[in-house]
């Protein structure tokens, strides 16, 4: 129960960070929830309220904290085969809910590249991804987990059909993004004059980790996009 009004200490600098505390809280909460259900077989409702806490969130160092939580947990999920294409007609029914939630949250990434925080945008240390699990004070961006969503999907995929693939519906996402720039979902970030152009350091490291480097990236990219 709040504290009554009188008792509520004047406004300071100090102050003003509680809600940042607050939200990682509540973040690490619902992402030791989401993880203990996976591992349970139990309800993935807490799904809703996470992306739900993210979209509301106004700190971008939350925001940071939130996209990689729901990383983590996508991660988990598809590490367990919850989004493979066999099962009965309840698990297609709990694998299309598990993949509309996904989408909103690849949605919200997309919008994070025309982000005014740029290391929201971007992050210099795209090898941490390689790591499913990193500490909460360690940071990502929007495109590099894109991409690696992109690597488990086609994986995870791939083990489905028992070949090769790659996820093109997944991938046709990161397309829409780098080429509509959708306007920033972060409530406290501030739309970009004359939008509709990608920013500059979104697109250095796109060519340079994956279209300059990977064929099938290419040629996927070249394709989606004519």
């Amino acid at each position: 129960m709040p504290a009554p009004l009188h008792s509520l200490p004047p406004p300071s600098k100090k102050r003003k960070i509680q809600p940042s505390v607050g939200h990682a809280d509540s973040i690490q909460h619902l992402e030791v929830k989401l993880t203990t259900a996976v591992a349970k077989n139990e309800s993935l409702n807490p799904l809703i309220d996470l992306l739900k806490l993210t979209h509301d969130i106004e700190d971008p160092h939350d925001t940071s904290k939130a996209i990689y939580a729901l990383y983590r947990v996508f991660v988990t999920i598809i590490l367990n085969g919850k989004l493979e294409t066999r099962g009965d007609a309840a698990a297609k029914v709990v694998k299309s809910w598990i993949w509309e939630r996904l989408q909103t949250y690849v949605d919200f990434l997309g919008g994070l590249l025309q982000d005014d925080e740029k290391f929201l945008r971007v992050s210099t240390t795209s090898y941490m991804l390689e790591i499913p699990y990193l500490t909460q004070f360690e940071q990502t961006a929007a495109l590099q987990i894109m991409f690696s969503l992109l690597k488990h999907l086609s994986s995870s995929y791939s083990v489905s059909l028992s070949q090769p693939q790659f996820h093109n519906s997944h991938f046709r996402k990161i397309v829409t993004s780098l080429l509509t720039c959708p306007h920033s979902r972060r409530k406290s970030s501030a739309p970009k004059s004359g939008g509709g152009l990608l920013a500059p350091d979104v697109m250095e490291l796109f060519h340079e980790n994956w279209f300059g480097l990977h064929d099938d990236i290419r040629w996927f990219f070249l394709r989606e996009s004519a």
